[in-house]
């Protein structure tokens, strides 16, 4: 899959800080990789809503992040 970006997709799940590597864990314990130059530390531990770009099998480059409305 190198050189080759998917589809956009729209996510949601929990954000897990992983070190500085914010993770999204979906649906079914699905973990997926955000890539993103936003500092996305104020997401942890929260439900979140995000859009982007599928960059591989678990990457997604963030286009827009929310939290999910308690």
């Amino acid at each position: 899959m190198s050189g080759t970006i998917g589809p956009y997709r729209r996510l949601t799940g929990t954000l897990r800080m992983s070190g500085s590597s914010p993770l999204l864990e979906a649906e079914g314990c699905i973990y997926v990789r955000l890539v993103t130059v936003e500092d996305l530390r104020p997401f942890d531990t929260h439900a979140v809503v995000v859009e982007g770009t599928l960059s591989g099998v678990d990457r997604l480059q963030v286009e827009w992040i929310a939290q999910v409305p308690a």
